[in-house]
Order: structure tokens, then C-alpha cells, then sequence
């Protein structure tokens, strides 16, 4: 059988069958959950400020060594959360405990930013390259972190792997990626009109949407993860045995625009400190 004809996990069942697994590990990740989307509520209503406060006055100097420390804690927040909601959607044990899973992922947050990293160079490769293979790359590479979390594998390893599961099954997957946006969207959809009722009936839109969005990532962001999860060992069981010669084609493949990648940034960057000194010349002159 070939690689494209391979059988994936339809639409319709991948829906039940995250729902499946959201309820058998719905503790764990309501409550992953719950704090992820406390720190962005908290973030967003501390950004937005309130001048009658010094501490949350935008012209404060302590707003603005708060608002730093408050960003820092947040992106480790942003970081450490999804990938502890990650592990226990994958975990095979259905009552992972809380602390354990955060302690767990607490010691893969470097090596998952070095995973983002790769494949953020690998994309931008291909974006700034020919736009198309950027495009390609971007779905191939998406479960990379899933592999990681699932083999121990390295961060080439894993991204390597990850292109070679989605080979294939490439337009499965964008198909399967998009009913789960619009189911989303159709969530924020609500809340935006929810948020807009209270807005006319009582004042304060602004903070009923932000309230309302965290309620929605809280609600969203748990089944998110199971359904990717799901998607991911589908992908795992149907592609079978990975070849020698499938994993040295896609190594050769992925160094390249890693390399062009590379290449392309460092000359973007060296562009840019031209152009600022070419700017700082004519203007001391």
C-alpha cells in the first residue's frame, strides 16, 4: 500500500474519539487548563491598565517593571502549560497526576523551544524562499513536538519523523486541521456576541470579552489537545514502518532549508544593521 492511500482516521470518528479521550483524562486537563487560561486573563486585564492605580497606571515605573515581570511569568506560563496539556493528552495513563505532569514538562520547556526554533528556521526557509515549500513544511513539521514527547527522540529526530508521518497525508491533515478551526472560531463567534449583549445591556464589553475569551480558550484548548493527540497516533499507527532510506531522504531534505534558512536570516539580519548604518551616516552628515 502506498503512502497516500493509507487509511487515516476519518473526520467524524477523530471528533468522537478526542471527545473520548478528553473525558478520560478531564481532570487533569481541566485543570492544566484552568490555569492557562487564569494567567492569560490575569495578563490581559494587568496590560490593559487602569490610570487611577499607580501600580496599573501605563505611566507608572511601577506598571512598567510589573508589566515586564508580569510578561516574563507569562511567557513562561504560555510556554510551560501547553506542553503539560500536550504530555497528559498523550499520556496513556488516563489519571496523570497534575504535579507530576507539570514537573515533567517543566524539564522539557529548552528542549522544546530548541524544537520551535529548528523548525521556525526550517519554515522560514521555505517561506522566504519560494513561499510554497514554507507552506508545505508548516503542516509537515507540526507534530514534531508530539514525537518528541512520545519517542524521547532528538529535536532532527523528531522533526524528521514528523515530516515523514504527514507525508502522504498531507491535505488529510490541513482538511482535518480546518473543521477543528471553524469549530473553534464558532466558539469565539458566541462569546464575541455573548460579550457584546453585556456590553449594551450593562456596560463593559470590553472586559466581558476578555473574561469570556479565557472561558472559551478553557473550554477549547483541552480538546485541542486531544484531538491533535489523536490525529498523532493515527498518523503513528497508520504509516507503519519508517525505512532507513525514508528517514536519510528526509534528513538530506530538512538540512537543506535549514541550512537556507540560516543563510537567509543571517543576510536579513546583516541587511538590516547596513541599512541602519547607512541611515546613522547620511544623518551625522
Amino acid at each position: 500500500m502506498s503512502e497516500s492511500t493509507k487509511l487515516l482516521i476519518a473526520p467524524g470518528a477523530l471528533f468522537r474519539a478526542a471527545w473520548a479521550r478528553l473525558k478520560q483524562r478531564q481532570k487533569t486537563l481541566l485543570i492544566l487548563s484552568a490555569l492557562y487560561a487564569a494567567s492569560i486573563l490575569l495578563y490581559s486585564l494587568y496590560a490593559q491598565g487602569d490610570p487611577n492605580l499607580e501600580l496599573t497606571n501605563p505611566s507608572s515605573i511601577l506598571f512598567v517593571v510589573g508589566f515586564i515581570l508580569f510578561t516574563l511569568l507569562y511567557v513562561l506560563i504560555a510556554v510551560w502549560a501547553p506542553l503539560a496539556l500536550l504530555i497528559a493528552s498523550l499520556s496513556k495513563e488516563t489519571t496523570s497526576n497534575v504535579k507530576v505532569t507539570l514537573k515533567k514538562s517543566l524539564k522539557l520547556i529548552i528542549p522544546s523551544i530548541g524544537i520551535n526554533i529548528v523548525m521556525m528556521v526550517i519554515v522560514l526557509g521555505g517561506y522566504i524562499a519560494f513561499i510554497v515549500p514554507g507552506i508545505i513544511l508548516a503542516v509537515q513539521l507540526m507534530f514534531a513536538l508530539y514525537v518528541y514527547v512520545d519517542e524521547n527522540l532528538g529535536i532532527m529526530d523528531s522533526i524528521r519523523k514528523s515530516r515523514i508521518l504527514v507525508r502522504g497525508r498531507w491535505w488529510a491533515i490541513v482538511g482535518r486541521s480546518i473543521l477543528l478551526s471553524l469549530a473553534v472560531y464558532a466558539l469565539f463567534i458566541i462569546a464575541g456576541i455573548i460579550s457584546y449583549i453585556i456590553g449594551v445591556a450593562v456596560g463593559g464589553g470590553e472586559l466581558a470579552q476578555i473574561i469570556l475569551t479565557s472561558i472559551v480558550m478553557f473550554l477549547y484548548i483541552p480538546y485541542t489537545m486531544c484531538f491533535m493527540a489523536e490525529l498523532y497516533l493515527s498518523l503513528k499507527e497508520s504509516r507503519g514502518e519508517i525505512t532507513p532510506e525514508q528517514k536519510e531522504k528526509n534528513e538530506h531534505y530538512l538540512h537543506v532549508w535549514l541550512i537556507v534558512g540560516i543563510v537567509l536570516i543571517a543576510l536579513a539580519i546583516a541587511g538590516g544593521i547596513a541599512a541602519g548604518i547607512f541611515v546613522a551616516i547620511n544623518a551625522a552628515s
